[in-house]
């Protein structure tokens, strides 16, 4: 049982990771597979982690039965089916852990965080404080791991696609090689048997003439094959790239929100590895094991009992290899994770220096970066410290087979069984196929350890794409209304953000979304860019059902001004035009001028060709806004949708985006989303947003009328509403 177990058996990535590893290892269980980013999606695992709400939501929709219970310990003696634990490890730590079952006294369990391992009764009272628990069957919905397979081969199978001819060619080309590589070894046999003793020199001069022509052949070849396969990495590197990244891209806004930057940059990194493995095996490893096979022949050729005592020592090289292939590929694993994991620290570390400036907190910083990459190079020596062990158990059974072969050649030659000549050629060529049986066994590592950065990589690129970039759809050509009907939602795994939520845009007014910070806003306004899916209710653009309509078509009507702006490390009029090349200056000018950006965009220092630096950091939080707003405009959207838009702006300037607004709401339908009381009071319509619902809509005046938190800060601060 533990066997088959640890078979099964998944690890975390890292802390947030338990709750769907836990849930990988009972698909590998019950032979299926899905792989971690997709189970992280749908449970709605974040950075913090899941719910078991989300493990259970998640389970019940990939084809699992999954039903929670408060369970006893004595309960789970007798679960028929494994079952994951809510456990407090270190009375702080929660976690999730899998139950397989009760044996002589003690409970077989899977930690994501460690291994395979057996519980007491007392250990596991100790954390298992909520007695929460999640108990999972199969149904005949769950796929069988077959099918995932088999879409994994096909992914690889399309990358190497384009390369089937050219590496064909090459590996004809490291046959000559490897032919070629045997030739001075013949040459050393006839040299000493035949040609040296007949005192021949002009048999020895047209050897040496061929022997230098041969090897001059194969310096060539191998010139050429090398090329070959320095052109062939460089496309496949380009292609995998390119596929990986464009996958990337199009993957939901969601697999962003729960990913940390650094792990996004170190799996596109992976495909180093992949490359280097290719690169490896049809050069080195491949010549090698040609080099192998055309000797082995040979040394049969001149006698079979060198031959066989060669052969028995290619069992202890597999024993060899067996004993240190899985420690090899759970350190290589853990290395790339602990890359991961570091990676993201220095990005985190980097994009938050203000605040840990500002809270003069770099000696804390810099230690917990000592601790993080302290656990990398741990990772990294740790396997250096299993690949030194398997390197120097291979080079002593390397040298008890070259001192065997020798003594047992040598034997040969006394007994007049073989020439000294023959010796001399038989040990040169023993000495080249032992490197290719330790090319082999290290070209497995190498294998596994791509095998381990395509996974990762698969777990991307297996993942839905929000949408078929590739099919057309109708251009949406004008918009007069957007209905929202009893919209409810919540993220996988937490309780209800929005429900039975009620809201309507029309052209000729300016619609403001009223709520406390933390309220849904900002979810409603991803909702409607069709980021998020809701749960229930129904959005209709112009009484057409939002899921009817293209994903693309829709976002290309709407213009978006979030919370934070994203500015790219460019000039100013690269951020407002974001890759549109070809548009006319004059065009620019007017776009400008139509709206009364120019005044403050010639203020800046080169005008509209200033750099903003990486992240804006050139300017400040009211010109990204201002830039923000102008790029949102630039695409004539038929939709507005403004997120705290005017939030780091001064009072004129916030009257000035106010006066736009209003000069556009005849022809655009322009929502508000704001906190600030003072500013929704300035638009025509105020739709309030309390406890997850719409609680009341008006215009300014009308709501004034009733009680609710909008007429509460009017009547707490003994204010008059003024309408424009």
């Amino acid at each position: 049982m533990i066997s088959q177990i640890r078979i099964k058996h998944v690890k975390q990535r890292d802390q947030s990771d338990c709750g769907v590893a836990c849930l990988a290892t009972i698909l590998r269980y019950f032979d299926s597979e899905i792989s971690l980013e997709r189970l992280r999606e749908i449970s709605g695992t974040t950075k913090e982690g899941t719910t078991l709400l989300g493990l259970f939501q998640a389970a019940n929709e990939i084809g699992l039965k999954a039903d929670g219970f408060q369970g006893r310990l004595k309960d789970l003696k007798s679960l028929k089916n494994p079952a994951i634990l809510h456990v407090i490890i270190n009375q702080e730590l929660q976690h999730y852990i899998c139950l397989f079952g009760y044996r002589n006294g003690k409970f077989l369990i899977s930690d994501p965080a460690e291994k395979i391992k057996y519980l007491t009764e007392q250990d596991l009272t100790e954390i298992w404080k909520s007695k929460a628990l999640l108990l999972l069957k199969p149904t005949n919905k769950l796929k069988r791991s077959k099918e995932q397979k088999s879409k994994k081969k096909n992914w690889l199978l399309s990358l190497v696609k384009e390369d089937y001819g050219i590496l064909g060619i090459a590996t004809f080309l490291g046959i000559i090689i490897s032919v070629l590589g045997i030739s001075t070894a013949i040459f050393s046999q006839r040299l000493i048997d035949d040609i040296l003793p007949s005192q021949d020199s002009e048999r020895l001069i047209l050897g040496l003439t061929l022997l230098t022509t041969l090897l001059l052949a194969k310096s060539g070849v191998l010139y050429l094959r090398t090329l070959i396969i320095l052109r062939q990495s460089k496309d496949f590197n380009n292609r995998i790239i390119k596929k990986f990244y464009s996958a990337l891209l199009y993957l939901p806004k969601r697999f962003f929100d729960t990913r940390k930057t650094g792990e996004l940059i170190a799996r596109m990194n992976d495909t180093n590895r992949i490359q280097r493995t290719i690169s490896f095996v049809l050069g080195d490893t491949l010549i090698q094991l040609l080099l192998g096979l055309t000797s082995i022949v040979f040394v049969f050729t001149y006698s079979w009992e060198i031959g066989v005592l060669l052969l028995s020592f290619i069992p202890i090289y597999l024993f060899v290899i067996w004993k240190f292939i899985n420690p090899i590929t759970a350190g290589q694993r853990e290395v790339m994770q602990s890359y991961a994991l570091n990676e993201s620290n220095y990005v985190d570390t980097i994009q938050g220096i203000e605040v840990i400036k500002n809270q003069t907190k770099e000696s804390v910083f810099s230690k917990i970066t000592e601790s993080i990459y302290g656990r990398f190079q741990n990772k990294v020596y740790h396997l250096g410290y299993i690949g030194l062990k398997y390197g120097i158990i291979t080079q002593v059974v390397g040298v008890l087979a070259m001192t065997s072969i020798l003594a047992f050649a040598s034997f040969l030659v006394l007994r007049n069984k073989l020439q000294i000549g023959e010796l001399v050629a038989l040990t040169s060529m023993a000495g080249g196929i032992f490197p290719a049986i330790e090319g082999m066994t290290n070209a497995h590592i190498q294998i596994r350890e791509a095998k381990i950065a395509f996974d990762r990589m698969y777990e991307f690129t297996s993942i839905e794409p929000e949408f078929n970039p590739t099919i057309t759809f109708q251009e949406i050509k004008e918009v007069q209304s957007l209905t929202v009907e009893n919209l409810s939602f919540r993220f996988p795994g937490r309780k209800q953000l929005l429900k039975e939520f009620n809201l309507e845009l029309r052209k000729g007014k300016t619609v403001c979304l009223l709520g406390e910070s933390g309220g849904g806003k900002s979810t409603f306004i991803q909702i409607l860019q069709k980021f998020y899916t809701q749960e229930g209710g129904c959005i209709k653009l112009d009484n057409q059902e939002y899921s009817e309509i293209n994903t693309t078509a829709i976002r290309s009507k709407i213009g978006v001004v979030p919370q934070e702006i994203k500015i790219f490390n460019g000039s100013l009029l690269d951020n407002i035009l974001l890759g549109v090349s070809d548009a006319e200056p004059k065009k620019i000018e007017a776009f400008m001028l139509k709206y009364g950006f120019d005044e403050y965009f010639n203020q800046f220092p080169q005008s509209y060709g200033t750099i903003l630096g990486e992240e804006g950091v050139n300017i400040s939080g009211g010109q990204k806004q201002l830039v923000g707003l102008a790029r949102a405009l630039w695409s004539n959207p038929e939709i507005l949708l403004l997120d705290e838009a005017t939030s780091a702006l001064d009072r004129k300037t916030e009257q000035f985006v106010l006066t736009i607004l209003k000069k556009l709401k005849e022809s655009k339908l322009i929502l508000l989303v704001t906190h600030r009381i003072t500013t929704a009071a300035k638009s025509d319509k105020i739709y309030i947003l309390e406890n997850n619902t719409i609680s009341q809509s008006g215009s300014p005046s009308e709501l004034l009328k009733n009680g609710n938190f909008f007429s509460d800060f009017y009547r707490e601060n003994n204010l008059k509403l003024i309408i424009n």
